[in-house]
């Protein structure tokens, strides 16, 4: 519908209206349904319609309120559709792209008054051609949507519509432009009309009552959001703490309940960011050979071990025999740190060959931990072999003294040993075929032994 027409329908403005209204459900159609080119496209004809109607017949400045009130609120709800159209071509501008190739044909088809122009549109707006530089800045192309809407709203930033002002500083918040949200925050604040910061003490005043069960008014509520999205996400990420502490103080509108959330939540942010840097989390399969690694660590290796050397069931297992025995056998050399740790001595046992393999292995997840990773797979693979020696040694050891006179209660408790060390040997550490057998061995000899104690 053009000048002309509405200015000699019957019921212009009325009509005008309508019609602006069904463009706004199709772009709000168009929007739901992922469409964006053709959403943007129907929502600049709807605000174009909407600034024409009001030029030809003076809606902003209407007696009639009925007649006002639906113009401003069709103005609100079309400036928030097209900027939240406007941040999600934003954030899929590949996706747009194909989306305008798509839809061509379709809207000029359609449309045969608009030819050319549905394209032309989101170009313009989105991919400025006389700039190449403009397409890759989301930053110009907000400046350029807030441009338009100062223009639609005579210039004067505080006549902006506070719920728009929510939506503008939220596709600047998403977009990580924090310096241009507070550029056009501050401008809005600062220009509010005097009308308007009186209704707004009026409503701060209302408020205090508690007990109220009145509907907090609308113009309030856009105030708040907006002051809490400038100090709480927009200064805090600019880490301008001071300037954030002061207008919540010297604020006259908001009441004390809400400065004290404020605070509260600058005073949270702000120990936050002086918090170092955590580490990045490993992956999965690094923290899992950790968490292997770590039941085997050199604390609770040399806890346990002291625990064995010490215990008073094996020292007095160790009085007669095991010291003679032990020189008896022939202890190769690679298990000098079994026999060693027999006597009570500290474990000094040369690293098995795995243990680099598991270092390296370790090392491709995590490089900058190859020494601590191989000082652990190292003493694993060692405390492994010293459980598996242990166990055999003292399956030989039952044996040598089944040939001798032993107690009943001797025995036992030689039996209860060897029992432990295999529960230990197959608890702590993933037993192989060889531990399986030396295990079968040992039940066998206590078997064994046990019945001709027996007899």
């Amino acid at each position: 519908m053009d000048t002309a027409s509405l200015a000699t329908a019957p019921n212009g403005p009325a009509n005008a209206l309508a019609r602006i209204l069904a463009l706004y459900r199709a772009a709000t159609s168009s929007f739901l349904l992922r469409q964006l080119a053709a959403a943007y496209a129907t929502s600049l004809e709807a605000l174009s319609l909407l600034s024409q109607t009001n030029q030809l017949y003076g809606l902003d400045h209407a007696q009639d309120p009925h007649t006002r009130q639906p113009f401003f609120v069709l103005k609100q709800k079309l400036w928030v559709l097209n900027a939240a159209i406007f941040g999600a071509i934003l954030a899929d501008r590949v996706g747009t792209k194909d989306s305008i190739s798509e839809h061509d044909g379709v809207y000029d088809n359609d449309h045969n008054n608009h030819r050319g122009g549905f394209s032309w549109r989101v170009r313009k707006h989105l991919a400025n051609s006389r700039d190449a530089a403009t397409k890759e800045s989301p930053e110009l192309l907000v400046r350029d949507l807030w441009s338009r809407l100062m223009d639609d709203y005579g210039g004067v930033e505080g006549n902006v519509d506070g719920k728009i002002m929510v939506s503008v500083a939220l596709l600047c918040i998403h977009h990580r432009l924090f310096m241009l949200a507070r550029q056009i925050t501050e401008a809005y604040l600062a220009s509010i009309p005097e009308d308007m910061l009186i209704h707004l003490e009026a409503a701060a005043g209302a408020q205090v009552d508690t007990n109220s069960t009145r509907t907090k008014d609308t113009v309030m509520i856009n105030y708040e959001r907006l002051t809490e999205l400038y100090v709480v996400h927009i200064l805090a990420k600019l880490r301008d703490w001071d300037s954030a502490r002061d207008f919540v103080d010297v604020n006259s509108i908001l009441s004390p309940s809400t400065k004290k959330v404020y605070t509260r939540t600058l005073e949270k942010l702000y120990r936050k960011s002086l918090r170092p840097m955590t580490a990045p989390k490993r992956p999965p399969d690094a923290v899992t050979r950790t968490a292997d690694l770590d039941d085997h660590s050199p604390t609770s290796s040399s806890s346990a071990n002291s625990t064995l050397v010490s215990s008073p069931t094996l020292s007095s297992l160790a009085l007669p025999f095991p010291h003679k025995v032990l020189h008896s056998m022939d202890v190769p050399h690679s298990n000098v740190a079994t026999a060693t740790l027999l006597s009570g001595s500290q474990i000094t046992a040369a690293p098995a060959k795995r243990s680099t393999k598991t270092s390296t292995d370790t090392a491709l997840h995590r490089p900058s931990a190859i020494a601590s990773r191989s000082r652990v797979a190292t003493i694993t693979s060692t405390v492994q072999g010293q459980l598996r020696v242990f166990a055999q040694r003292y399956t030989e050891l039952l044996e040598r003294i089944s040939r001798y006179g032993i107690g009943t209660n001797q025995l036992m408790m030689l039996v209860a040993l060897i029992v432990f060390l295999a529960a230990v040997s197959r608890s702590r550490v993933r037993a192989t075929t060889a531990t399986t057998t030396v295990i079968h061995r040992l039940l066998q000899s206590i078997k064994g032994t046990t019945a001709a104690a027996g007899t």
